[in-house]
C-alpha cells in the first residue's frame, strides 16, 4: 500500500512538472509511457535548464541507463553552465 501511495505521488510530481514544461501530461499517462523514449522526446523538445534537470531526475528515478540520453543531459549541463 505505501509503495503505491509513493508511485502514485512520484507520477503526479512529474505530471505537473512536464504540464509546467508544457508537455500534456497525465498521471495515467506518465504511468503508461517507456520512461527512456519520454527523456528522449523532452530532451529533443526542452532546452530550458528546468527541463534537462527534470530528464536527469527521471533517469535516476527509473534507471534509465541509455548511454545517448545520459551524454546528452551531461553536454546540455555544461551547456546550460549548470555544472563546471
Amino acid at each position: 500500500m505505501v509503495l503505491c501511495f509513493r508511485d502514485l505521488q512520484r507520477s503526479l510530481e512529474y505530471a505537473y512538472e512536464l504540464e509546467s514544461l508544457g508537455f500534456a501530461c497525465s498521471e495515467r499517462i506518465f504511468q503508461n509511457y517507456n520512461k527512456e523514449e519520454l527523456a528522449v522526446i523532452i530532451l529533443r523538445i526542452a532546452k530550458r535548464p528546468r527541463a534537462v534537470g527534470l530528464v536527469a531526475r527521471l533517469c535516476l528515478d527509473y534507471n534509465v541507463q541509455q548511454t545517448t540520453v545520459w551524454r546528452t543531459i551531461l553536454k546540455r549541463l555544461i551547456d546550460l553552465q549548470m555544472v563546471r
